[in-house]
């Protein structure tokens, strides 16, 4: 079965760690290249993360969890109606870059 041309079409994405509500610019380590496992062939560059990153990734989420734990059950319940409503209308770029995983 021939592949779509989807298969080839650029990922779309940062490529960077998403931190406290962003997108780093940069990361101690150097970027990687990110396999399309359906043809073999570098699809977008990774930007992965060290130490330093792992150190704001927490600090972020320490930081976060006080902010949830404070808010009221009805605010939790909107961010996952919320949550649910961006994966329906995102589902299939979430598919496009979950079919994309090399993962097994």
């Amino acid at each position: 079965m021939p592949l779509s041309s989807d298969h080839d079409r650029p990922l779309g994405i940062a490529g960077a760690p998403f931190i406290g509500g962003r997108f780093l610019a940069r990361t101690c380590q150097p970027p990687v290249p990110h396999i399309n496992p359906s043809n073999g062939r570098p699809q977008a560059d990774l930007h992965l993360g060290g130490a330093e990153e792992i150190d704001q990734a927490v600090q972020a989420a320490r930081a976060a969890q006080k902010r949830w734990a404070a808010l009221p059950s009805h605010g939790r319940l909107q961010c996952f109606k919320r949550l649910g409503d961006l994966q329906g209308r995102h589902a299939d770029e979430i598919a496009f870059l979950g079919a994309r995983d090399p993962a097994p």
